[in-house]
């Protein structure tokens, strides 16, 4: 036997889990935005070492590590020992890939930001991380998230019309 009204209350629940990704994505790049246009860089504060880094923005060593290798972030050394030190400008930078990586975005949409922010660029982000450049390898749905969480909107909301055709019509049916 069919089960149409149980299909039609999981397209439902997708569609309330697209549009959710959709609102904190938006959300993200609004703050990012306003992160962007009030950075200030306060050199009067104590840089902080990889392992307090760490516990602040509840990330592991590895992980900070992959963003600087992935070029997210140029974090200055101690001449003496070498040691990563991060300032204020590292650390707010860490939370912004931190923040944007959970929201779904690729590291590849973020380092395109960041490039664009070094560049002096800090309008339109949202354009700068859900278009991929020209000249990038590889595209995947994380690179264009904005664009990608619209799509999925649009397809449910087709699923959800054609369950609701099927539903009609089993009611009317003899």
């Amino acid at each position: 036997m069919d089960d149409w009204t149980g299909a039609l209350e999981k397209a439902y629940e997708h569609l309330a889990s697209v549009r959710a990704e959709l609102e904190q994505a938006n959300a993200t790049v609004t703050l990012l935005e306003h992160w962007a246009q009030n950075m200030e860089v306060n050199a009067d504060e104590e840089p902080l070492a990889i392992g307090e880094v760490s516990i602040l923005l509840g990330v592991s060593f590895v992980v900070i590590r992959k963003w600087e290798r992935n070029g997210l972030i140029i974090v200055p050394r101690n001449s003496y020992n070498r040691y990563r030190r991060f300032g204020k400008k590292e650390i707010e930078r860490r939370r912004i890939i931190r923040m944007l990586s959970r929201t779904g975005y690729s590291h590849m949409a973020i380092l395109r930001m960041f490039i664009e922010l070094d560049g002096g660029n800090t309008s339109d982000l949202k354009k700068v991380l859900d278009a991929p450049r020209e000249d990038e390898d590889i595209f995947t749905a994380a690179d264009h998230w904005l664009t990608t969480l619209c799509g999925q909107e649009r397809l449910a909301h087709q699923v959800i019309r054609l369950i609701e055709e099927q539903i009609a019509k089993r009611d009317v049916s003899p």
